[in-house]
């Protein structure tokens, strides 16, 4: 890593705590889609339980209305009823079928089918029984009329004319033996099957055991007393067949009553397998459901213990990343700041020596002005000689006289002249020493210039300033060295025309 660039590091970092940032999001949107599954099959599981009761309620309507459709329906109760087992099975086979569904709970809803399939049977048992039971109602009503006429048709138009007939023949024992009979009618036959259908009345309102067997009671009673009736009235043919009428219509009657009766058991059988299984399937929803909705509160627990370790992670992690990239940002900057320090300290030093070689150049320089001066000096005196001798010597030719002394003074200037010379060539010398001085100076200072200019190159935009001045510096030396070196030439010309006289 450390051969990396920062840019790759902070890229990996920035990577990886996006990756980090990824998988939370991807595995809370996983736990958080789980989640949802489990909810909505707990909530199917709650609405297993809801379409129960509706089955139950529909049941009960049925067994209250039977097949009427009540006002403000559209369907009646058994209708009703299958639309709700319809709702419910396929509720089951969407629960069965969904992925988030363990094998234990694919248990309990193939549990649930079994028990849906035993209370369906036990219910369309209950609608046959309650058909049978109609239909036994109904036999009875027809039953009931068919001896109501023949016990009306024997008394109003066999006996009842009979007794009217003795009355008008004043034929006691006639009228005797016709109001025995029809006393006995009503006490054997008539009295005997209002009882019955009294009894018939309460077995159908309570369907108890005991009503039951009070009505077998009575109906064994009715049929002997239209036995006896039908031994009275041996020999009386409309009478005979009025008794055998009434004596197979209560054998109809005895049907009716074991077809309700049986359809009674039937049904009773059918509700307790109902209850059972209604039960069964009540608690396998409840339980399925409140296994989910544990099962659900231990996903969100898991997902949140998962999501803070996985964020406790990604900040832990984000904080050696941040603090490693911090470090390796901070190091390569204080590296550079220690060697824009060392190259300003350089570039100072530098400096120091550029203002002092600046300064004895300018010393040098100085001295140099003060020993042309003293040239230029020498130079017009011997300007001003020279053409005083050259007017001595055309003085000489005509002044003759004036020779010896004008010889004299010639020789004074002569000699005069030969010293300002070796002065001259001294100066000269000397200034010559201070141009090799200058011209070393400009040198060194040209070498730091450059020295300066490399150091600033390195201190990049920090260096800049001190590149400038070490261009100035460069030049003011290069300057100097031209300075010196037209100084030298112009010296050397005039010790040449020094000697030349």
């Amino acid at each position: 890593m450390r051969n990396v660039r920062l840019s790759a590091k902070m890229g990996i970092g920035f990577g990886v705590m996006i990756a980090i940032a990824a998988i939370l999001s991807t595995v809370s949107w996983l736990f958080l889609g789980r989640i949802n599954r489990t909810v909505a099959l707990a909530e199917d599981a709650a609405k297993g339980t809801l379409h129960f009761n509706h089955l139950r309620v529909e049941e009960k309507d049925f067994r209250a209305y039977g097949l009427e459709t009540r006002h403000g329906e559209t369907k009646n109760a058994i209708e009703r009823w299958e639309e709700h087992k319809t709702e419910l099975e396929d509720l089951l086979a969407a629960l069965e079928m969904a992925a988030d569904m363990r094998n234990e709970d694919k248990v309990a809803v193939q549990n649930a089918r079994q028990s849906l399939k035993e209370y369906s049977t036990a219910f369309h048992s209950t609608t046959q029984a309650q058909q049978a039971k109609d239909d036994a109602f109904a036999k009875w009503g027809k039953i009931g009329w068919d001896i109501t006429r023949s016990i009306a048709g024997a008394r109003d138009e066999v006996i009842a004319p009979a007794l009217q007939k003795a009355i008008e023949n004043k034929d006691t024992d006639a009228f005797e033996q016709w109001l025995q009979l029809q006393e006995s009618l009503n006490e054997d036959v008539v009295e005997n099957f209002l009882v019955l259908r009294v009894t018939a009345v309460y077995l159908i309102a309570t369907n108890k055991d005991k009503q039951w067997e009070d009505y077998q009671k009575q109906l064994q009673a009715a049929q002997q007393g239209a036995a006896r009736w039908a031994q009275q009235v041996r020999g009386i043919a409309e009478l005979e067949n009025a008794a055998e009428t009434i004596r197979a219509s209560l054998e109809q009657y005895n049907e009716a009553g074991q077809q309700y009766y049986q359809a009674v058991l039937t049904e009773r059988q059918a509700d307790s397998t109902m209850t059972v299984e209604a039960a069964n399937s009540m608690k396998i929803f409840e339980d399925l459901a409140e296994t989910l909705e544990n099962r659900k509160q231990s996903l969100v627990a898991f997902a949140n213990t998962f999501s803070v370790i996985l964020t406790g992670c990604g900040i832990v992690l984000g904080v050696l990343l941040a603090v490693y990239i911090t470090r390796s940002i901070v190091k390569p900057i204080n590296q550079i700041i220690a060697g824009l320090t060392e190259g300003a300290q350089q570039v100072a030093a530098a400096s120091g020596q550029v203002s002092a070689a600046s300064q004895s150049l300018a010393e040098g320089a100085t001295e140099q002005a003060a020993g042309l001066e003293e040239t230029s000096s020498s130079l017009e005196e011997m300007s001003s000689m020279t053409k005083q001798n050259a007017d001595n010597a055309q003085q000489a030719s005509t002044l003759a006289s004036e020779a010896r002394g004008a010889a004299k003074g010639g020789a004074e200037l002569m000699q005069r002249m030969s010293r300002a010379i070796d002065d001259i060539q001294k100066s000269s010398d000397e200034t010559a020493k201070i141009i090799k001085v200058i011209d070393e100076i400009a040198f060194q200072t040209n070498l730091l210039a450059l020295n300066a200019a490399v150091e600033a190159a390195r201190a990049g935009e920090a260096g800049k300033g001190f590149a400038v001045v070490a261009e100035e510096v460069r030049n003011l030396a290069m300057r100097s060295a031209e300075a010196a070196k037209n100084t030298a030439n112009m010296i050397e010309e005039s010790v040449k025309n020094a000697k030349n006289g």
